[in-house]
């Protein structure tokens, strides 16, 4: 990830990302050289540095009638992502709410790696052992290797218990190395899918490892109760932990 896009990934445009980049570069300016060195028109230099005043980011004082800016504390960075997680926190209730009044269907079907990481998301919500059934770790090791180290340490302390029967490879079995709270038993190469399955409270999720994975979601306590009998008894025919 860049400068650029990581300021847009936390809110600001790309007009005001790059002109918060220009601040960082130039120290104090007047609204004509910033322009010049981002190459945004003046006038839309303006918005973009009353948006960053306004979010803490940048400050101003005038010198012989000129308004000269500068980039302000770095810790206003931290303030954004904060400020986005009590918007968040206070809208799930109402959000989840809504959900149930309109009777969201128990099937649902997350896209992309986007998609997959919003699964990832709501096993941690669940707080429920989870049991994994089939896979080689893709998560960990093609998709989202970053971002689901993060996922596991945060598992590791919410103190979720992870069983799992995945294909036997010495890649797949390294990838969770050292992981706690996280049990494996190693399935037949041969028996091998591109479908995996999750299983996590009242929800199983099929997953479907291709280019952009897809993961089906479903919401069923039967269905639930009766792959984890299923797995249950794979477990304990399985090879070795």
């Amino acid at each position: 990830m860049d400068e650029l896009s990581g300021l847009i990934q936390l809110g600001l445009s790309e007009h005001q990302a790059r002109t918060y980049l220009t601040l960082l570069r130039t120290g104090e300016a007047s609204v004509n050289k910033i322009a010049r060195e981002s190459g945004i028109h003046p006038r839309s230099t303006y918005d973009c540095l009353d948006a960053l005043v306004s979010k803490g980011l940048a400050t101003y004082s005038e010198k012989e009638g000129t308004k000269m800016f500068c980039a302000y504390s770095l810790d206003s960075l931290m303030a954004l992502v904060e400020e986005k997680k009590s918007v968040v926190e206070q809208l799930l209730p109402i959000l989840e709410g809504q959900l149930r009044k309109n009777n969201v269907p128990l099937v649902r079907v997350f896209n992309g790696r986007n998609g997959m990481r919003a699964v990832w998301e709501d096993l941690l919500k669940v707080g429920q052992p989870i049991y994994f059934y089939g896979g080689a770790m893709q998560g960990f090791r093609i998709y989202l290797k970053e971002y689901t180290k993060r996922w596991n340490t945060r598992r590791e302390k919410l103190g979720i218990p992870v069983k799992g029967i995945f294909v036997n490879k010495p890649e797949v079995f390294s990838a969770f190395k050292g992981f706690k709270l996280w049990q494996a038993k190693p399935l037949p190469e041969k028996l091998y899918s591109s479908v995996a399955w999750w299983l996590y409270g009242n929800k199983m999720a099929l997953v479907f490892m291709q280019a952009e994975p897809l993961v089906i979601l479903i919401e069923s306590p039967d269905l639930a109760n009766t792959y984890r009998n299923f797995f249950n008894l794979a477990w304990k025919t399985a090879g070795k932990k």
